[in-house]
């Protein structure tokens, strides 16, 4: 049985599992700075879009949106 949340959620309360394999888009923007010699730190934002269909268990969905990135690397 799979039960809306707020239209973004999807509760399932069985066992059946599914995997997809499909193509999409997926582009990235951002910039990043060297704040010593080791350590970088930078922002980005990526976005995706894709069409899934795992129809054995929560049916079939779009993913279409950013997701913001910040990050920190440091070299040893």
């Amino acid at each position: 049985m799979v039960t809306p949340y707020n239209g973004t959620v999807v509760v399932t309360n069985d066992d059946r599992s599914d995997s997809d394999f499909t193509f999409g888009l997926y582009a990235r923007a951002g910039i990043e700075l060297r704040l010593t010699k080791n350590t970088w730190a930078g922002v980005n934002v990526r976005h995706m879009q894709a069409d899934v269909n795992l129809s054995d268990s929560i049916g079939e969905f779009a993913i279409d949106g950013n997701l913001y990135l910040f990050s920190v690397t440091n070299r040893y």
